[in-house]
């Protein structure tokens, strides 16, 4: 198998002050506070050869930890229009409630990985285009805060793990003829 991890481009909530999460590198996701990913996904993987794609995101503890024993539940979309950091300013975004991926995020897990396989077929098929996730959550659940795209340690960024076949192979993406000459 073939696995691929596709870094994420941009994330942020909309409802924050202006660039007040950037500066701290987090994002959160909670009651009225939803969050956007975006991930700009490899052209050259056919999609007929994916088999499964993950969200893998990296909570912080944060002193909602001691007072929550269940997982907190929340919801993420694929938008079908797009988002901006003053989309808190007008109507919501609108979102694909059919593909709609619910996941909990336990407060002794590290990392919370989320099967967006669905998605990202739908995304290469074709049937819908990539405007970027909407992560939300229950009226009743308590914020949690996560690494974001531009987090000090990049192995803590948010990711999408794609696996593939192996046994088709992935087409060039253009055949160039040339010359090299070595000079030393």
């Amino acid at each position: 198998m073939l696995t691929l991890d596709v870094c994420c481009q941009d994330s942020y909530n909309a409802q924050s002050p202006f660039l007040q999460n950037r500066i701290h590198r987090t994002f959160g996701v909670g009651p009225a506070q939803p969050a956007y990913l975006f991930f700009s996904l490899p052209v050259c993987l056919p999609s007929r050869i994916l088999q499964a794609a993950k969200l893998l995101l990296f909570p912080f503890p944060n002193h909602y930890c001691g007072e929550c024993p269940t997982p907190a539940p929340f919801h993420l979309y694929p938008l079908t229009m797009p988002y901006s950091l003053f989309s808190a300013y007008y109507p919501p975004p609108t979102v694909n409630c059919r593909l709609r991926v619910d996941f909990a995020v336990p407060v002794t897990q590290c990392c919370a990985e989320i099967d967006l396989t669905e998605i990202v077929k739908n995304w290469y098929a074709g049937s819908l285009e990539n405007r970027g996730l909407l992560l939300t959550a229950e009226a009743d659940a308590p914020s949690r805060l996560f690494a974001s795209a531009d987090f000090e340690v990049a192995g803590m960024r948010p990711q999408l793990r794609m696996t593939c076949r192996e046994d088709t192979p992935l087409a060039p993406l253009s055949d160039v003829s040339c010359d090299v000459a070595l000079h030393i």
